[in-house]
């Protein structure tokens, strides 16, 4: 796909969906490029197992309440694609993060991330 913006703080109310895959899948051939912050409205998805937002244009905190999602098992906020740019996310790793009991993995590389682990 090509979707470009925000990602649309509606999506929340999914509250039974179990994959959410919105990445940059096709390197260098165009893809999603979505743009701004990660809704802290995606905390309340807590049936959600899968969530691919690599390879966006996404900057901005993570947000706290992503450690609400203690059914997820993958979180991928990083960027690899050296073609188009990709996420830009800053400030701490929430805590939070912890809370997240069945993470299995967990993608934050090529960000602005800072603080401590």
């Amino acid at each position: 796909n090509q979707l470009t913006g925000n990602i649309p703080l509606e999506l929340g109310l999914m509250t039974n969906l179990q994959t959410l895959y919105l990445d940059f899948s096709e390197p260098c051939y165009g893809g999603n490029q979505l743009t701004g912050n990660i809704p802290s409205e995606l905390g309340l998805m807590t049936s959600l197992q899968y969530l691919h937002l690599q390879e966006n244009q996404l900057t901005g905190n993570i947000p706290l309440e992503l450690g609400l999602m203690t059914n997820l098992q993958t979180l991928y906020l990083d960027f690899s694609e050296p073609c188009y740019g990709g996420n830009q996310l800053t400030g701490n790793i929430p805590s939070e993060l912890g809370l997240m009991t069945s993470l299995q993995y967990l993608h934050l590389q090529e960000n602005q991330l800072t603080g401590n682990i």
